[in-house]
C-alpha cells in the first residue's frame, strides 16, 4: 500500500513542474491548431465537393473517383498528423526530463529530444503495432470467453508494462529493446501503483471526450415540410437540390461549433496528459534513484 500512497507525492511534485514551466503545453497546443486546421479544411472541401454534386446533379461526378480521393485525403491526413504527433511526443518528452532531471525547461529541449528520440520512438511505436497485429486473433478468442472482460483487461496489462518504454528511453538513452525490457521490469516491481497510476491517468485522458449527441430530427422534419411534393419517380438529383439548402446551414452551424468542441476538449486532454506524464516521469525518476530501474544514475531534483 505504501507504493500506491506514493502517488499523491507523484501528483504533488507534478503539479509543481507542470505550474513553474508553461512552456511544456507549446508543443501541444502547435499539435491541436494543426488538427483544427485540417478538420477545417476537410469541412470545407466537403462544402464544395456538396456545392459541386448540387450544381451539376451528380452528373459530373464519378462515384470510384470520389470515393477514391476522399480515402487518399483522409490517408494523407493520418499520415501527416501521426509523424506531427511522433515529433511532438520525443520533443516533449525530452522537456519533461530536462524539467524532472534538472529543475528548470532548458532552452532547445524539444528539438534536442526530436533529433535524439524521433527514430527511436518510431520504432517502439511499429514494434507495438507488429504486436497488436500478432496478438489480435489470441486477443478476441481471450475476450470473448472472458465475456468480453479481456477486451478491457488485455489492452490494459499491455499499457501497464509498455507504459515506461519510452520513458525509460528517454530518461537512460536506451535503445529500443533495452528500453522495452527495463519497461517490463519496472511494471512487474512496481506493478499495482503503476496499475493504479495508468487506470487514473486513462480515466482523466481517454474517457474526457465523451460523446456529446443533439437530436436534430426537427430540422429534418422541418425540410421535409417545405419541400415541394414529388412523385414516385421524382430523381435523386432533384431531391438533392431541394434539400441542399437545408444542408448548407446545417454546415454553416457545425463546422465552426464542431471546430471550437474539438479544440476546447483538446485543450483540457492536454492538460491531463502533460500532468499524468510528468506523474509518470517522477514515479520513474524515484524508483531509479532506489535502484529499482536503469542504472540508478539519473538525479531527481524536483521537490
Amino acid at each position: 500500500m505504501e507504493g500506491i500512497a506514493r502517488i499523491f507525492d507523484y501528483m504533488k511534485d507534478a503539479f509543481h513542474v507542470n505550474k513553474e514551466n508553461r512552456g511544456l503545453y507549446k508543443p501541444q497546443i502547435v499539435l491541436i491548431l494543426m488538427k483544427a486546421t485540417f478538420f477545417i479544411i476537410t469541412g470545407l472541401m466537403l462544402y464544395k465537393v456538396m456545392i459541386f454534386a448540387g450544381d451539376n446533379s451528380f452528373r459530373d461526378i464519378n462515384p470510384w473517383e470520389f470515393v477514391q480521393g476522399i480515402v487518399f485525403w483522409i490517408g494523407l491526413i493520418i499520415l501527416l498528423l501521426s509523424i506531427a504527433e511522433l515529433i511532438v511526443e520525443a520533443g516533449l518528452y525530452n522537456m519533461y526530463k530536462s524539467c524532472i532531471v534538472t529543475g528548470t525547461l532548458a532552452e532547445g529541449s524539444f528539438f534536442e529530444g526530436v533529433r535524439k528520440y524521433f527514430i527511436r520512438f518510431l520504432l517502439a511505436n511499429l514494434l507495438m503495432i507488429a504486436a497488436w497485429l500478432v496478438l489480435l486473433i489470441p486477443f478476441i478468442f481471450i475476450g470473448i470467453v472472458t465475456l468480453l472482460i479481456g477486451f478491457i483487461l488485455v489492452p490494459l496489462l499491455f499499457t501497464i508494462f509498455t507504459a515506461m518504454w519510452k520513458v525509460d528511453i528517454v530518461m537512460n538513452d536506451s535503445r529500443v529493446m533495452e528500453g522495452l525490457r527495463n519497461s517490463i521490469s519496472f511494471a512487474r516491481k512496481q506493478f499495482l501503483p503503476l496499475s493504479v497510476l495508468i487506470m487514473i491517468q486513462s480515466a482523466f485522458t481517454q474517457l474526457l471526450g465523451g460523446k456529446s449527441g443533439g437530436s436534430s430530427s426537427s430540422n429534418f422534419s422541418s425540410a421535409k415540410n417545405h419541400l415541394k411534393p414529388m412523385g414516385n419517380n421524382i430523381s435523386f438529383g432533384y431531391l438533392y437540390r431541394e434539400i441542399l439548402p437545408y444542408l448548407k446551414m446545417a454546415f454553416y452551424i457545425l463546422l465552426p461549433v464542431i471546430s471550437v468542441a474539438v479544440i476546447v476538449s483538446s485543450l483540457i486532454r492536454m492538460v491531463f496528459q502533460v500532468f499524468f506524464s510528468l506523474c509518470i516521469f517522477i514515479m520513474y525518476s524515484e524508483n531509479q534513484e532506489e535502484g529499482l530501474v536503469g542504472d540508478g544514475g539519473t538525479e531527481y531534483v524536483v521537490r
